[in-house]
């Protein structure tokens, strides 16, 4: 990789990538340009994924996503995302309860599918709880699991089914639109390629390096927007659904210390 190359995708330049667009939301949104400056807002958004994207695909090989991970931040981070799971199906099963109060036609699809999210949420809650005892002490591998690498996923898939009962982004409410779309859509991608690495006795697939920038980006930016949301009184008191905000903190501090963990390495090989 040529040295313009290096700069453009070096570490500093990755966090600026994924500050940018959270500093400019958070200073239009204090001195009140919500609305008139939303499309510089997603045209920030849009260039800090690609970069991401770009940075993880131009290199060609990186080092194994499990190596060297016995006592790593890897064991803390997967006990963090432990907790964010678990915190997600307390919220879908507030949110079953809601729906079942409610005669909304295909009441019982949205229940269904809420119901599903739980499931997977507690499930992931145990996964990543077995996770954590992998990459802690080194004495145990999780990746023997088998099936239940695949409930992360599933519960992203779920959530994005979820999310999409209410069809339509209102360009004034982006957490409550887009910024929750991508971020379903980015975790869904992520844990399909974590699952895959599994199986993977080589070194990591850009793709799973991509979406784990991506996964860290939008998360990022959907606790951000929803934060704001609070502070600037724009919401009507507390709702069970910003606990969807700790899940997704648990998922972007994740994302980041497995990637930064196969940087590390994919470094020290070189």
């Amino acid at each position: 990789m040529s040295d313009k190359l290096k700069w453009l995708f070096g570490a500093p330049m990755k966090a600026l990538y994924i500050l940018l667009p959270l500093v400019f939301r958070a200073v239009t949104c204090f001195i009140g340009l919500n609305s008139a400056f939303n499309i510089a807002f997603y045209a920030l958004m849009v260039f800090g994924a690609v970069m991401l994207a770009l940075s993880a695909l131009c290199k060609k090989n990186y080092a194994p996503p499990f190596e060297n991970t016995a006592g790593s931040a890897l064991s803390l981070f997967s006990c963090v995302l432990s907790a964010g799971f678990f915190t997600e199906f307390v919220n879908r099963c507030i949110s079953v309860y809601y729906a079942v109060q409610s005669m909304r036609y295909l009441v019982l699809l949205a229940v269904l599918i809420r119901a599903f999210s739980a499931l997977f949420a507690l499930l992931s809650t145990v996964y990543f709880i077995l996770a954590a005892l992998s990459f802690g002490k080194g004495h145990y591998d999780f990746r023997f699991l088998k099936l239940l690498h695949l409930t992360p996923m599933l519960w992203a898939f779920a959530r994005l089914l979820e999310a999409m009962e209410h069809a339509g982004v209102d360009t004034d409410d982006v957490s409550g639109g887009l910024l929750k779309y991508i971020m379903f859509a980015a975790a869904l991608c992520f844990f399909f390629c974590f699952a895959r690495e599994v199986e993977n006795e080589n070194g990591a697939k850009r793709v799973t390096v991509m979406f784990s920038f991506e996964l860290a980006l939008f998360s990022a930016l959907y606790c951000e927007e929803t934060v704001l949301t609070l502070i600037t009184e724009r919401a009507k008191g507390f709702s069970y659904e910003m606990l969807l905000v700790l899940t997704a903190i648990s998922l972007c501090l994740f994302s980041i210390v497995f990637v930064k963990n196969i940087l590390k390495n994919t470094c020290s090989e070189n």
